[in-house]
């Protein structure tokens, strides 16, 4: 679906429009958009814990036999 917003400000118009919504399939995040949105989620749960772990097993999933780990990377530590 796509969106597109008019704004005037200081007697100019400024438009902007987008095709799809960021970090879906026709507007992909990149790597390292995905990585920091998990690191701000992360943040979110307690700023101390590790995510560097979790991000790691993302990655490696599509070669790991056993998704319980990552599932478990995801609960922070306390």
């Amino acid at each position: 679906m796509a969106v597109a917003v008019d704004i005037t400000a200081g007697g100019k118009t400024h438009n902007l429009a987008q095709a799809a919504a960021r970090g879906s399939d026709r507007n992909p995040m990149s790597d390292r958009d995905f990585e920091d949105k998990l690191r701000t989620a992360a943040a979110g749960w307690d700023p101390r814990h590790d995510i560097a772990p979790l991000i790691d097993a993302v990655w490696a999933l599509e070669q790991s036999a056993d998704v319980s780990k990552l599932a478990s990377l995801a609960v922070p530590r306390g």
